[in-house]
């Protein structure tokens, strides 16, 4: 164990930095509503100190040699506390509340720190004890090292990533297309040529007995179908028939004033 001038005064409990307990600090804060509310939260109380000398054993209570009862205990002195079997499951959840519950288990959530603790004097693997759970294991491998951060990213990139990476890919092709046009040479070359005149299509692309129709210089009046129902040549076509085919003689307009001769004369002895 590092002696007490070379530890550090200040250690990770996982979660954020605590006083590291020194001899002569005594017990924690006990009190059962202050313990309670700072399951939620990470302030803590001035008196829960980290927990990081060795255990003299046997433990025997009140005594000077007793560990320090509301404290954080790192790994090694939690695992040696369990080991000796001198307190019950549920004293170990009273006096310990941010290590065990009131089962005897390690709590739930509880955080690496501090030394880690050892199955053998070899110091190749680490103590491991049930949790509450099935299949659930705490090991004790103490407060990890401290390395570089790399952010955990899924090997696999996710339908969104995908989404972008080819919308990106689409713009560079874009891109690149359009500069191979405005710099190429064949490009600055070409000139749009001036709108040609009007000229009937040659003779050799109709089919035989069919002759180009002449485009005249101005444009004709009226509809250019007269074949069409809606053409107003049609219409008048339509109508000079049906009025050439008409059996019924014409109404002659009789002029105000005047008799026709055609008229019948008015017989007065009908009256």
């Amino acid at each position: 164990m590092a002696s007490p001038d070379t530890k550090s005064t200040m250690v990770s409990d996982g979660k954020r930095m605590r006083p590291v307990w020194k001899p002569g600090n005594g017990n924690g804060d006990s009190a059962a509503y202050t313990i309670q509310r700072s399951l939620l939260t990470i302030k803590g109380h001035p008196t829960w100190k980290i927990y990081i000398d060795d255990i003299v054993l046997p433990i025997v209570r009140d005594s000077a040699d007793e560990p320090p009862r509301y404290v954080y205990l790192d790994d090694r002195a939690c695992y040696t506390i369990w080991c000796t079997g001198t307190y019950t499951n549920a004293e170990m959840g009273e006096f310990w509340p941010f290590d065990f519950n009131t089962l005897g288990h390690v709590k739930t959530g509880r955080k690496n720190r501090g030394r880690p603790a050892w199955t053998d004097e070899t110091e190749t693997t680490y103590a491991k004890l049930a949790m509450r759970g099935r299949n659930k294991v705490f090991e004790f491998c103490g407060d990890p090292e401290e390395t570089e951060y790399v952010p955990v990213r899924p090997k696999a990139k996710t339908k969104m990533e995908e989404l972008v990476a080819q919308e990106i890919a689409e713009e560079e092709q874009a891109t690149l297309s359009t500069e191979e046009i405005t710099s190429s040479s064949v490009a600055k070359s070409v000139k749009v040529p001036m709108s040609a005149p009007n000229r009937p299509l040659p003779a050799s692309s109709l089919e035989l007995g069919i002759k180009p129709m002449p485009l005249p210089s101005r444009s004709v009046e009226g509809p250019s179908h007269p074949d069409v129902p809606n053409s107003w040549k049609h219409k008048r076509k339509q109508l000079e028939i049906s009025l050439a085919s008409d059996p019924r003689e014409k109404a002659k307009r009789v002029k105000k004033g005047k008799v026709a001769k055609d008229l019948p004369a008015k017989d007065d002895s009908a009256e």
